[in-house]
């Protein structure tokens, strides 16, 4: 009994193991077959019995084993070494699953019901190797079509439509219904049409300074307006630094004219002679001095070099020195600086019994008077007021009520906004009944010492008016600059008739160039013909945040989006779209 199982172990031991290196030899055969699964050869006993002579009553012990035979031939799931290939379509499966290839291009494999059976002759694979054939499927080397989700995304004829929804592409990729997929020779995309678009930008109102004249309006032209309107703690100087009036806050100027010294002290956003904006600022200081702030443009109506001008806009010479941190922020400190009116050479000094022509003007005691109509002088234009208009007084001096007795007969002054002669070298005295204090009556107060001859009035160049007739040697101002009218009486535009008007340089003290802080992106879009196109964006700075007032102040900047051609070169929009961002304290 002992030799037969001997001899039968033998036997069948080496059959086994001739099957375990037929498996390896497989396994080393395919080491380059794409795809292939390598076999790992199993063995078992081919039956068993109890040597009941050996311990009868224990279940192990006594067992003797008759041979060995194949257990099975298991597929080793684990990945092999990817490897690089040349093919479009070559692709390698990570981790566990199988690629699903069928023989019938119209077959189809539901994975959450699957149907093994003899009609769709469905397989499983690791091989990635799949090209195109004839018709456009996906197949394999042996023919085999591949098998996968369809997101209808190719229709009919070819043509590919990218939609870029992700949300929905996943929710069609985890489906379970298989089929042949398929891919046309002749694919073209389908352009699709922008109607979104997301931007990620910072902004900082330090940064990207650009010149006003990217203040524009819904045109795309300078607006004069939006600078006026423009809070001077959103500008920044030539060198790009913000002016923070906040913390720079004066401009003083001190004003000679007609003997007489004045001070003016302009305080943004001061309660008395207070501003915030370039208009303000203008207004006031019109008001106050008679001098003009402004902003020279150019024969379109846009800022010739971005910097303010501080002019005499008067008919008389006046000195001026401008000191103050905001007047040196901006570029306007000066001392000593003589501003001479534009008016100079068309002013002559009055002669009685002299003929003058219409419109003429002449200086008399520090005023300015123009004759109504041609005619001899006949007497002094003060007492003549049929003759003569007064169209300036500010080189009347003002009342000093310290030097009061000082005045004598027929000396011109002006108190409370009126103009008074001096009738007597006498003055009145006023005692104050109840501290015995006394002073001297003022003008206004002293009917029987002065009278009033007339309304203190400032002479100034008038801004030119469209179809208004013009006198020879007329003064105006146009888009911030002086014309004079030559060549005779006319009513043409100054800027377009170079003939009927010359340009009148005066003197004048210039501001840094001012800017604004901006940021601008481009972003291309495209039709639904798939024509390129520049969405250009522009962030203009129009107001910084001030936390210390009621209610709180919020930083703006106004956006301006326009739609341009593929290369951003010409606006294809008819107007730019403006709205506005507003930061809270959170940014």
């Amino acid at each position: 009994f002992l030799m037969v199982g001997a001899f039968y172990n033998g036997i069948s031991g080496i059959r086994t193991h001739q099957f375990g290196i037929d498996s390896t030899s497989n396994n080393i055969a395919n080491v380059n077959t794409v795809g292939y699964r390598a076999n790992l050869p199993e063995f078992k006993s081919l039956f068993a019995t109890s040597m009941s002579y050996v311990n009868a009553n224990s279940p192990i012990s006594n067992d003797y084993n008759y041979g060995s035979t194949i257990g099975s031939n298991a597929i080793n799931a684990n990945d092999g070494t990817y490897v690089s290939a040349e093919g479009d379509f070559n692709v390698a499966y990570s981790g566990k699953g199988w690629f699903v290839v069928g023989l019938n291009k119209n077959g189809a494999f539901d994975i959450n019901a699957p149907v093994y059976n003899g009609t769709q002759q469905n397989y499983f694979t690791r091989d990635g190797s799949f090209s195109l054939d004839g018709e456009g499927y996906l197949v394999n080397s042996s023919g085999y079509y591949m098998y996968g989700i369809n997101l209808g995304k190719i229709a009919a004829d070819g043509t590919m439509t990218g939609t870029n929804n992700l949300e929905g592409d996943y929710a069609g990729l985890s489906g379970s219904n298989l089929q042949p997929l398929q891919i046309p020779k002749n694919l073209t995309y389908k352009p699709t049409l922008t109607t979104e678009v997301g931007l990620s930008i910072n902004l900082n109102r330090t940064q990207n300074p650009k010149g006003i004249g990217n203040l524009k309006d819904e045109n795309d032209n300078f607006s004069m307006d939006k600078f006026l309107t423009q809070d001077l703690n959103a500008l920044m100087n030539a060198k790009g630094e913000l002016l923070d009036p906040k913390n720079y806050k004066d401009i003083n100027i001190s004003l000679e004219r007609g003997g007489v010294t004045t001070k003016y002290t302009f305080t943004y956003g001061g309660a008395e002679n207070g501003f915030k904006t370039i208009g303000e600022l203008m207004n006031l200081i019109k008001e106050q001095t008679g001098l003009t702030l402004g902003l020279k443009l150019d024969s379109e109506g846009n800022p010739s070099d971005c910097s303010l001008y501080l002019s005499n806009g008067g008919m008389q010479d006046v000195k001026v020195s401008i000191n103050g941190k905001l007047a040196d922020k901006l570029g306007l400190k000066s001392s000593n600086n003589n501003l001479e009116s534009a008016f100079g050479s068309a002013i002559q000094g009055f002669v009685d019994n002299t003929e003058y022509q219409n419109q003429a003007l002449v200086k008399y005691n520090g005023m300015i008077f123009q004759k109504n109509g041609d005619g001899i002088a006949n007497g002094n234009p003060l007492d003549n007021p049929d003759g003569w208009t007064l169209v300036d007084s500010s080189g009347v001096p003002a009342y000093q009520g310290a030097q009061a007795k000082e005045y004598k007969q027929d000396e011109l002054v002006i108190s409370e906004g009126k103009v008074y002669r001096k009738l007597t070298n006498d003055v009145t005295e006023v005692t104050n009944p109840i501290t015995g204090e006394v002073t001297i009556a003022a003008p206004e107060e002293d009917a029987a010492n002065w009278e009033e001859v007339a309304n203190a009035t400032l002479g100034e160049v008038q801004e030119y008016t469209a179809g208004t007739t013009y006198a020879q040697d007329s003064i105006v101002s146009y888009n911030g600059i002086l014309y004079r009218k030559t060549n005779g009486a006319g009513d043409t535009n100054p800027a377009e008739d170079n003939r009927g008007w010359s340009i009148l340089s005066v003197a004048s003290i210039s501001s840094t160039q001012l800017q604004v802080p901006t940021y601008e992106t481009n972003t291309e879009i495209y039709s639904d013909s798939g024509e390129k196109f520049i969405l250009k964006t522009q962030y203009i700075l129009v107001e910084q945040a001030n936390r210390d007032v009621t209610p709180e102040v919020l930083e703006r900047w106004e956006v301006r989006s326009s739609i341009y051609d593929g290369v951003g070169k010409v606006m294809i929009s008819e107007n730019p779209t403006i709205s506005e961002i507003t930061f809270n304290d959170d940014g």
